[in-house]
Formats: structure tokens, C-alpha cells, sequence
């Protein structure tokens, strides 16, 4: 039975659609983003408007446009350290740190602050864009206000850029998900597999923006708000491209396609944190739609939905392609949609789904062969062994994860005898480690003993103590 839609409304930012027929799912759904306290001046346009006095405060004499506490920018600046500490522009903000963080300060109050020039290089055939330090303790002052707010409105089927979440939890969850819908693999399960071409470099920044002060408007409570809708309207809109140093060869970036590169386009820059918190955000609407009708997984722009009714999937499909450019002009890349059974095999986030298990690609297992091959051939094989275990463990650590015992003991049985000198294989080929001299052991052994005897003589001095 063939479905139609029909848009009956597109007005201040929400829309309204409503099917003719349909086979699968609801007669009516309806998706709106306004809650009526958007303040549109223009009601043709879809755009949202703050009031300016959201953005520009009443400026005394001494006293700062905006409020911003010094404290929460501390302690932001804290938490950016946690990953970037041993970075050039982090080591070169730490030497005054102090100094720095309260002209950052005296900067964003004043409304003078303006992001510096970030560092473009490219990375597996995409172009990432590094804020510098100070901007990086901008943008996780900014992450820590909105990201509650983003966690309460988020399905719990997205799994990036979220904390206690990620692409291992990704998998889990379609594992169980195909489980449950086929009802223990005992009846027909269909999946589609698809993503967004361009994603990224297809957002538009002023739209995202307003967006997104939109939902920071209405829902946080603070004395710092303006500053904070400042800051996201600033942050989103910059261009990285216009102040930039670009690492790498010209041949690597001549190669890279126009359509992945923000030189060429003016969507949101890969690697920025503001950037995958929006993106997230911008594909919020298509969860909420999709998780109401479907059991569903995504991770950025991969998607995957599940059901029995192989025909509900395939109805559904145009549904979303068509919310996807309505909300945020994304397109479903035609040459990565798969639809399957679950007996078929497929590859989803890097992992191989056949009949049940899980597998990590042919890609991930022959580096961690060729990862042996190579310290196979290295003849001082004693001064590398902590190389040679910190860079095959990176890979069984993955492996472990997935039904893999049987690749694990393949890449194990492959290391050279002259190895069994130096290191360990723990049981289920899950890790190595390096054997310890003969001397160093039996020191640690005597540093037990006498941890062991020192506490005995505690407890026994402790108990004659009461005694007494």
C-alpha cells in the first residue's frame, strides 16, 4: 500500500505533517519546535530571532556587558586540561595560567572576546579543525551549561559525544535490540543501515545558531544566560577557514573532495565540541520520530533501524529523508544504505553483525597481524618488548570485546618463539605482558611480605592497646 504526506504547515520554525495513508505506522505525527515564545518579526522566515536584550546587556560605567563568573571559567579551564595537558598551546597557556584565565575573563565580560586562529590537518579523508587552548576552556565552559540540558532531551539510542556512551555501547545496544525484536533470532528481523552525506558541511551555521539559543533560552536558568547565548551564537557561527594553519601536504588536500572540506563549504567544523554537541541536537527531531515507531541505534550521522515489518522500514524512509532536509538539509547518502535480515551480514560503526555476533573488520584485525609481523622481525627484541605489548594489547583490547577467540589465538600463535623470553599471554589470548628479571620479582615479592608483616604488627599493636 503505497504512503503519502502531505506538509500542511511550515511556520516560525515549526511544521506540521500529515499522512493521506499509511500501512505502519500512526495516521498523524506532528513535530514542533516552536513553543510559541519565539519572538519572530518576520513571519515568512523560519528562522528563529532572540530578543537583543538576550545577547547585549545594559552597559554602566564599570560595570561589564556580560556576567561571567571567574570560578566557573577556572574549573572549565581545569577540565580542559584532563586530555590536552601535554599539548604545545596548553603548556604555553599553563606558564601563566592564572594570568591568562582572568584576561580570558576580563575578555568575555567585555564582549571582546573573538575565537583565535585554529589548526586544520586531515585525518582518514577528513578535515578537523583544532580551537586553540583558550578556546577549547570557552567551549567546555559552554559544554558543561547546555550539556544537561541537551542530556534531558536526547533519546537514550544516541550514543556519541556523551558521557558513560560511545561506539563500543553503540554496538551493544543493536546487538540486544536485533535480539529482542526477532525474539531470541527465532523470527524475521529486518535492519537499515544508512548515513549522511555531508553532514557536517551541510549545517547551516546562523539556522543551528538560533536553533540552539533557542532551546538554551527556554529552558536555562542562570545569572550567566546572556554570556552564554553570546558565547553559542559566537562559537557556531565563526569560521575556522578564514584564520587557520593547515597542516599537511598540498597533494593530501587537493585530494580531499569539496564536499568534506569547510574551504569549499559552511557547515560546522569536525573537532570542535559545540560542533558535535549541535550535531547532535540538529538530529534530534529524526530520533524522537524514529524511536516512536522503530527500535533504533545512531552514532553522529550512522543510523539503524529495526523491525519485523520489512515494509514499515521502507515507508518510513521518506519520511525522514524528507524531515532531514526540512530540519537540517541533510541528504541520506545513496551509495552507504543497506536494508538486510538479520542473518544476512552487514557492517555497521566498523563492526561486522552476522547471524547474531559481532565482528571487528577485516581492516582492525589485519593491523593487529601486521603489527606482529613487523616486532617479529626486530632483532633487539628485549629493549622493544613494552612497545611490542602496548601495541598489540591497543588491538586485543578492541578484539575482546566481540566474538573473537578464535582471531585472537590466530594473531598470539603468530608471534615468534624468540618472544616467549620476554613477555606473557594471559589466558584467552585477551592481553600480553612483559615478563619481569628474575630479581625484580622476588623484590616485589619481599616488598609484599613486608607490607603484609607491618600491618600484622599494626593490628596486633592496635588490639594490645584496647586491651590495656
Amino acid at each position: 500500500m503505497r504512503t503519502e504526506y502531505v506538509i500542511e504547515k511550515v511556520c516560525g520554525g515549526s511544521f506540521t505533517r500529515r499522512r493521506i495513508s499509511d500501512y505502519s505506522l500512526n495516521n498523524a505525527w506532528n513535530v514542533n519546535m516552536n513553543n510559541g515564545n519565539v519572538n519572530n518579526n518576520n513571519k515568512n522566515n523560519t528562522n528563529y530571532v532572540l530578543a537583543v536584550s538576550e545577547f547585549q546587556g545594559i552597559q554602566e560605567a564599570g560595570t561589564p556587558v556580560f556576567y561571567l563568573s571567574e570560578e566557573g571559567l577556572w574549573q572549565a579551564y581545569q577540565k580542559c586540561l584532563e586530555h590536552k595537558k601535554s599539548t604545545a598551546s596548553a603548556v604555553l597557556f599553563r606558564i601563566n595560567e592564572l594570568a591568562n584565565v582572568r584576561q580570558l575573563h576580563k575578555e568575555i565580560s567585555d564582549g571582546t572576546y573573538y575565537p583565535g586562529t585554529s589548526i586544520a590537518f586531515i585525518t582518514e579523508n577528513r578535515e578537523v579543525f583544532a580551537a586553540a587552548f583558550r578556546d577549547r576552556v570557552v567551549h567546555t565552559w559552554v559544554a558543561e551549561r547546555i550539556i544537561p540540558l541537551l542530556e534531558r532531551q536526547f533519546v537514550p539510542t544516541t550514543w556519541n559525544c556523551r558521557e558513560g556512551k560511545g561506539v563500543y555501547w553503540a554496538v551493544q545496544n543493536l546487538r540486544e535490540q536485533i535480539r529482542r525484536v526477532s525474539e531470541d533470532y527465532t523470527k524475521d528481523a529486518y535492519i537499515i543501515i544508512f548515513d549522511l552525506s555531508g553532514f557536517f558541511m551541510g549545517i547551516n551555521r546562523e539556522k543551528a545558531a538560533g536553533r540552539l539559543c533557542k532551546f538554551v533560552a527556554d529552558r536555562y536558568v542562570g545569572e550567566d544566560k546572556a554570556v552564554l547565548l553570546h558565547l553559542i551564537r559566537l562559537i557556531i557561527t565563526h569560521a575556522p577557514e578564514e584564520d587557520c594553519i593547515r597542516y599537511g601536504s598540498p597533494e593530501e588536500w587537493a585530494a580531499l573532495p569539496e564536499r568534506k572540506s569547510l574551504f569549499h563549504r559552511h557547515g560546522l567544523p569536525i573537532g570542535d565540541l559545540l560542533s558535535q554537541l549541535d550535531g547532535n541536537f540538529e538530529l534530534d527531531i529524526i530520533d524522537h520520530f524514529i524511536t516512536r515507531h522503530f527500535e533504533s541505534d545512531r552514532y553522529v550521522d550512522d543510523f539503524a533501524l529495526i523491525s519485523q515489518d520489512k515494509q514499515a522500514l521502507l515507508h518510513a524512509m521518506p519520511v525522514i529523508r524528507q524531515m532531514l532536509e526540512l530540519t537540517c538539509g541533510a541528504k541520506v547518502n545513496p551509495h552507504k544504505f543497506k536494508l538486510c535480515h538479520w542473518r544476512d551480514g552487514f557492517k555497521y560503526l566498523g563492526v561486522i553483525f552476522r547471524e547474531g555476533k559481532a565482528y571487528p573488520s577485516g581492516k582492525t584485525i589485519g593491523k593487529a597481524c601486521n603489527a606482529v609481523r613487523y616486532y617479529n622481525h626486530i632483532r633487539n627484541k628485549e629493549s622493544r618488548a613494552q612497545d611490542f605489548v602496548s601495541s598489540l594489547n591497543s588491538y586485543l583490547g578492541l578484539m575482546k570485546h566481540y566474538d573473537t577467540v578464535e582471531q585472537r589465538e590466530k594473531i598470539c600463535n603468530s608471534i615468534a618463539p624468540e618472544w616467549n623470553t620476554y613477555i606473557i599471554i594471559s589466558p584467552g589470548c585477551e592481553k600480553i605482558n612483559v615478563k619481569y628479571p628474575r630479581r625484580q620479582r622476588l623484590r616485589s615479592k619481599l616488598r609484599q611480605e613486608r607490607r603484609f608483616f607491618n600491618n600484622l604488627k599494626y593490628s596486633i599493636k592496635c588490639a594490645q592497646s584496647e586491651l590495656s
